[in-house]
């Protein structure tokens, strides 16, 4: 009866030792996972960084692009302060003005002069 009791108790410290390691497996994997999961999602993650990251990027090509926009507009500002010639061909130009004496024409499309007969 011994041998039978002693195989058996082998059996259940075995079956203890096997269930308290996969327990133990079990408990560092969610550790790990919960640590990974707060290092990716998190409002100071690795997703957040990289959304932040190319938000950045775009804003930054933006700001260029306005540099580029308010740098030609200080030219034209220049231009209309100190060149008379380029003020007076935009005022032709733009707005249809003439020196006196000058004689402006208006040159129709085609379609647009069949379009108003």
């Amino acid at each position: 009866m011994n041998v039978i009791n002693s195989s058996s108790d082998n059996k259940r410290e075995f079956n203890l030792e096997s269930l308290f390691a996969l327990f133990k497996k079990l408990f560092l994997l969610l550790i790990a996972g919960g640590v990974i999961a707060a290092f990716l999602f998190n409002e100071r993650g690795l997703i957040s960084w990289y959304k932040y990251s190319m938000e950045r990027e775009r804003i930054e090509s933006e700001l260029d692009s306005l540099h580029a926009v308010e740098s030609a507009l200080r030219t034209e500002i220049e231009k209309l302060k100190f060149a008379p010639e380029y003020l007076e061909k935009l005022a032709r130009e733009k707005y249809g003005m003439a020196k006196k004496g000058e004689k402006v024409y208006k040159v129709i499309p085609k379609e647009e002069a069949e379009d108003k007969e």
